[in-house]
């Protein structure tokens, strides 16, 4: 993927330099706990509101039934 990108003059989305393994949304129920840590690193004002949230209602947004807060530590 990243071959075909460069070889179209382009580069990838900023994300994958960051250390991230897929371009979605920051806190994407479908991203890997590595990716949900390092999103809370890299917007930590977006995680704490997405912890928030999930306080807030009571249960966790992620498919894993496991909360945010625990996930990224």
């Amino acid at each position: 993927m990243f071959s075909e990108i460069a070889a179209a003059g382009e580069r990838p989305h900023w994300v994958y330099a960051k250390g991230m393994k897929r371009c979605s949304c920051s806190f994407c129920i479908m991203a890997t706990r590595d990716d949900l840590r390092r999103a809370a690193q890299l917007r930590p004002r977006l995680a704490a509101e997405y912890i928030a949230l999930e306080e807030e209602i009571g249960h966790t947004l992620s498919p894993t039934r496991i909360p945010l807060r625990e996930i990224i530590g």
